[in-house]
C-alpha cells in the first residue's frame, strides 16, 4: 500500500470518528481507538501544573438557558500528539441534570508516526433541559498525571446552570 493512499485512509477514518457521536470503542480498520477525553492534566508526577501556552481542557456553557430551547456547551479535551483529534460527546439528559462523555480518537498502529503536541480539541454538544429550575450540567473524562496519557483516572467537571 502507497504512503499516499494510507495517509488518505487515515486521514477518512479520523474524520469518520470526528463527526460520529455515536461511542464506538474501534475505528474500522484503522488500529485506532475512542477513548474518554482527557479533561484534566498534570505536567509532572510531582503536581506541578501544566505553563502558560499548554491547553486547558475544560467546558463552556451558559449561565442561564430558556427551558425547552436547545442551547450549545463546548468541552475542550487534551491531545497529546498531533494524530489525536475530538471524537463527539454521549450526552444523557435527565431532570435537570445532563451528563456529557467527550471522546477523543487516536491512531495506535505501528504504521502511523505522529508529532507530539498537545492540543485542545474542542466539540459543540447541543443541550436542552425541558423544565425550569436549576440544573447541572456534569462533563466526565479522564485525568492524566505527566506523559501517562492511557491513565484511566476519571474526573468530572460541573458547572451549575439556571433554567428560565
Amino acid at each position: 500500500m502507497h504512503f499516499q493512499t494510507r495517509f488518505t485512509l487515515a486521514l477518512a477514518c479520523v474524520l469518520a470518528a470526528a463527526c460520529d457521536g455515536a461511542e464506538l470503542a474501534t475505528a474500522p480498520d484503522s488500529g485506532g481507538v475512542r477513548a474518554v477525553g482527557i479533561l484534566a492534566w498534570v505536567a509532572a508526577p510531582n503536581g506541578v501544573a501544566a505553563g502558560p501556552g499548554t491547553p486547558r481542557p475544560g467546558v463552556a456553557a451558559p449561565d442561564t438557558v430558556r427551558a425547552g430551547m436547545p442551547f450549545s456547551v463546548v468541552v475542550t479535551t487534551v491531545g497529546p500528539t498531533v494524530c489525536w483529534a475530538a471524537a463527539g460527546a454521549q450526552v444523557e439528559i435527565q431532570p435537570g441534570v445532563a451528563n456529557v462523555t467527550p471522546f477523543d480518537y487516536t491512531p495506535e498502529d505501528q504504521w502511523t508516526a505522529c508529532g507530539d503536541a498537545l492540543l485542545e480539541l474542542p466539540r459543540s454538544v447541543t443541550l436542552s433541559f425541558p423544565q425550569a429550575g436549576d440544573a447541572v450540567l456534569r462533563v466526565m473524562g479522564r485525568r492524566v498525571v505527566g506523559a501517562n496519557f492511557q491513565a484511566e483516572e476519571r474526573v468530572v467537571l460541573e458547572k451549575k446552570i439556571h433554567v428560565q
